[in-house]
């Protein structure tokens, strides 16, 4: 680190360290433009002595450069189409009508291939520049696609990966784009080809369509490589999120981006928030993968801290962000940021010094894994329970939330069509709690609800 790289400040009733830096950007070297910004934040600024505390951690990451700075990156893309039996009727015409809609958008210096796959994967396009596309051919192999057959998804990721991989380059934006609305044959290697693309800089975005796909699967692939997951309720609505996958591509930022926390001593860590941690030991690690100038993400930790003597100042962690630009191309970058406490036998002073604005911040992540938690419950075959732990969730919440606004009313309750912004968190959980009474765990309608809950539980996260 940078000598006087660092600055303090009193973050509510944390005190937080900021530190930052290009890699090699030290001693007289200059600085690369600030791409990506943050915030670490804890809940506790004291904990007990000879005792233990709960604190929680908050991190919000997001964009800083000026939108006029922004500059669109070439693109090295697959599109893969299920042309599965069940992709009948609109839901093929409407699958068709959106990749020629992508394909059109493409520049001539994009690198594109297309991929259909049903009971067997077909490479109907092979990676090339736009410019060299026969694009006649392209548009009638795409319209004689026909709906029949199984779901060979993992022999198309494959194929896919093979074909961005062929026309790699690190200039680029490489990524998979797949379009289902089944579940694969086999899917015992398709984790592996995640992790595979993710080693290879390749981004794997997934989009399931209707009630019927493995949704915990795709938002695994997608989280796993870095790229995003969408539900698209109806077929209708495919161009509208290829709409917006498209401008996601050519709006990056910083891709590769990760949050790493190492914990001080006699620090562990209860829970992770916000996304996909691996946890090893004293270190925990967010991978956030590419990040545009609408991105932002929450994370979230809660800790143990076993602290010593009164008196004495506890490390609680390090954090490191890092990232790659791909605005400047100055290479990797990081910034750093420390947080501590101070040890207290005064309970008092440790409840009434808690950062109450934090820990509703938090406390809005725990309720959307709650809402997870309580879809995996009636999934299993436990309805009571998954109301019981719904219902437990938005009490726990609305109390949080009222710590902050106490004059606030309480949200309204009511069904889960309702919007997250017109009668809040709280009141959506309790409304999907409403629907879940008596729900036919096999009807499409109960199906299109967890997939639904399961995506708000994510956009909470930013993810």
């Amino acid at each position: 680190m940078c000598e006087g790289a660092m600055t303090w400040r009193w973050a509510g009733l944390a005190w937080v360290a900021l530190a930052w830096g290009a890699v090699t950007g030290c001693a007289g070297a200059q600085q690369a433009p600030l791409l990506v910004d943050w915030s670490v934040e804890g809940s506790h600024p004291y904990v007990l002595a000879s005792g233990e505390t709960e604190p929680v951690i908050h991190v919000d990451v997001k964009t800083a450069l000026p939108e006029d700075e922004l500059r669109r990156i070439p693109l090295n893309v697959s599109l893969v189409l299920d042309h599965s039996g069940s992709m009948s009727g609109e839901q093929m015409d409407d699958a068709r009508d959106a990749a020629l809609y992508m394909l059109s958008q493409l520049k001539n210096e994009d690198r594109v291939s297309v991929i259909a796959f049903s009971t067997r994967s077909e490479v109907l396009q092979a990676q090339d520049e736009w410019d060299d596309v026969e694009r006649a051919e392209l548009r009638a192999k795409l319209m004689a696609l026909e709906p029949r057959g199984t779901t060979a998804m993992q022999q198309a990721l494959h194929q896919a990966l093979q074909q961005v991989r062929s026309r790699y380059e690190e200039g680029s934006i490489n990524r998979i784009i797949l379009l289902s609305d089944g579940i694969p044959n086999d899917a015992s290697q398709i984790m592996s080809l995640a992790n595979n693309a993710r080693s290879s800089g390749i981004s794997i975005t997934t989009m399931g369509l209707g009630p019927y796909y493995n949704e915990d699967l795709m938002a695994q692939i997608a989280d796993t490589s870095g790229g995003n997951y969408r539900f698209i309720q109806t077929s209708d609505a495919i161009e509208d999120f290829f709409r917006e996958e498209k401008a996601s591509m050519e709006q990056v930022v910083a891709r590769n981006v990760q949050v790493e926390f190492n914990l001080g001593p006699g620090v562990e860590v209860v829970q992770t928030l916000g996304g996909q941690a691996q946890v090893s030991g004293r270190q925990v690690r967010f991978f956030l993968g590419e990040v545009g100038p609408s991105d932002e993400r929450q994370l979230g930790l809660r800790l143990r801290v076993k602290a010593s003597a009164s008196g004495s100042r506890v490390e609680l962690l390090d954090a490191r962000l890092s990232w790659e630009d791909v605005i400047y191309w100055s290479g990797p970058q990081e910034r750093w940021s420390y947080l501590e406490a101070n040890a207290t036998l005064d309970e008092a002073l440790i409840q009434g010094s808690r950062n109450v604005e934090l820990a509703e911040r938090v406390g809005r992540l725990q309720a959307a894994l709650e809402m997870e938690r309580a879809v995996k419950d009636f999934e299993e075959g436990k309805p009571a329970e998954a109301q019981e732990r719904l219902k437990k969730a938005a009490e726990h919440y609305t109390q949080q939330r009222m710590e902050v606004q106490p004059y606030a009313a309480p949200a309204s309750v009511g069904s889960v069509a309702i919007s997250a912004d017109e009668e809040g968190l709280d009141g959506y959980i309790q409304g999907v709690a409403e629907e879940l009474f008596d729900a036919d765990p096999e009807s499409d309608k109960t199906k299109v609800l967890l997939k639904s809950v399961k995506q708000r539980s994510r956009q909470e996260a930013g993810m």
